[in-house]
């Protein structure tokens, strides 16, 4: 068998019957090609199965809010954290909490948007709603 590379070539026999895909295969083009980032874990959820509003939680010990920042760009989500080295006086006989720099992008489907976001105990959590467009609901198309 022959190793696929890229997802458009594991999509080719479909684009005879598909318009205006080019985009989503390019995003997930990118997707794989990205190595993904091992800090910091997160889940991505839905409270049911036909929810529309989904939920990432970031595990984000040691971070304050203004450590963070969150921004919505087009069909991306970027969150980035970044702490300042301060001297605390602590002598640390181990140090396990990772307080590093990073930045995390997640890819948002076109009718997804931020709702909000909020740090509680060490978990930055943000919350995603689908909202479809009125004039993409399905409808009635008379024949004329």
């Amino acid at each position: 068998m022959v190793p696929i590379h890229t997802f458009a070539e594991l999509f080719a026999p479909y684009r005879p019957h598909t318009v205006g895909f080019d985009q989503h295969f390019s995003t997930l083009n990118k997707i794989t090609s990205a190595q993904a980032p091992s800090f910091p874990k997160y889940d991505v959820y839905k409270s049911s199965e036909d929810s529309d509003e989904y939920y990432i939680d970031f595990a984000l010990a040691g971070y304050a809010a203004e450590d963070l920042s969150i921004k919505s760009e087009g069909k991306q989500l970027s969150v980035i954290g970044q702490i300042a080295d301060k001297d605390d006086g602590k002598i640390y006989q181990h140090r396990g909490i990772a307080k590093r720099a990073f930045k995390q992008i997640i890819y948002l489907e076109e009718n997804v948007y931020v709702e909000d976001a909020r740090l509680e105990s060490g978990v930055l959590s943000i919350r995603l709603k689908r909202v479809i467009p009125e004039e993409q609901k399905p409808k009635e198309i008379p024949i004329q």
